[in-house]
């Protein structure tokens, strides 16, 4: 009877032991050498990569919840000196919610050429030196911070957070937030619909609204502002030779650092009013302070203000 009860003790010992293994957390762990180029492809899982100047590898650490079968979803692949990196989301993940925190880490060279694409979740990319950096996702959030080099950034959905970056950013989102701060180089927003807000560029800012608001704030040079419906408020900013106002309707609310004596206008309104400092018309403004360039504009119902 005593053999017999120990046999039952071992089974079951090695049953937990077994049912520990199935439920424990797929972590994973490679490192990779003489990666000059990286592209990552992620489903619903959070992402990161943060570059170190000191170091040459890649070395990733990826977690995929309480799944045995998960590693099996985390795909790498070198071809010469480019490394991919491709997640692809299980079925039925949604049912797997419970079953622990996903995410893949990425430590590297500062100096890389990077590319990721996310469906949703959260990506995270800091401290990367590239002649252009690409970064995309359907939903969710990208952050972005101290970058050099040209950065092109896209989400359908969901929220983009861009700080430090010394070069030209281009940045569309579909519907949601787009945050960009401490840029230095030239700056082409887009939105479809939703909230911008830009501040600290050192360059000039093109911003192209379809329907929603924008905000800037200390920009040395706005470009090209074009707004379908909603508003744009700005302060503290800079005109120059490309500066101009379009809109269907809405409003242009522009404080700016500038003389406006250093400057001529010729602002058009539909229906609504156009203004610059004291003067003012419910049709067409016209100034001429003989200087070089003439910021132009026009509304079809709605406001054009400059102060």
């Amino acid at each position: 009877m005593k053999h017999f009860l120990t046999h039952i003790t071992l089974a079951a010992y090695l049953f937990l032991a077994a049912s520990t293994v199935a439920l424990g957390q797929t972590k994973i762990e490679k490192t990779f050498e003489n990666i000059h180029k990286l592209d990552i492809e992620g489903g619903s899982i959070e992402i990161s990569y943060e570059g170190n100047p000191g170091q040459d590898q890649i070395e990733v650490i990826a977690d995929l919840g309480n799944d045995e079968e998960a590693g099996k979803n985390l795909v790498f692949v070198t071809i010469g000196n480019t490394l991919k990196i491709s997640y692809q989301t299980p079925p039925n993940s949604w049912k797997n919610n419970h079953r622990g925190r996903r995410y893949v880490h990425i430590t590297g060279p500062e100096e890389i050429e990077f590319s990721a694409v996310n469906s949703s979740g959260k990506m995270h990319v800091r401290m990367v030196k590239s002649d252009k950096i690409y970064l995309k996702a359907s939903s969710g959030i990208i952050e972005a911070e101290d970058l050099t080099g040209d950065l092109d950034i896209k989400a359908s959905s969901g929220k983009i957070s861009v700080s430090r970056v010394t070069g030209n950013v281009l940045c569309k989102v579909s519907s949601g937030m787009a945050s960009l701060e401490y840029i230095k180089g030239n700056t082409d927003i887009s939105s479809s619909s939703g909230k911008v807000e830009a501040e600290h560029i050192a360059g000039e800012v093109n911003i192209s609204v379809t329907s929603g608001s924008a905000s800037l704030e200390d920009v040395s040079t706005i470009g090209s502002m074009k707004l379908s419906s909603g508003h744009v408020k700005a302060k503290k900013v800079g005109f120059g030779p490309n500066t101009s106002f379009n809109g269907n309707s809405g409003a242009f609310h522009i404080k700016a650092q500038a003389d406006l004596d250093k400057y001529n206008y010729d602002l058009r309104a539909g229906s609504g009013m156009v203004k610059v400092g004291g003067s003012n018309s419910s049709d067409h403004l016209v100034i001429n302070n003989q200087a070089p360039y003439t910021i132009t504009g026009k509304i079809g119902s709605g406001m054009i203000s400059i102060e």
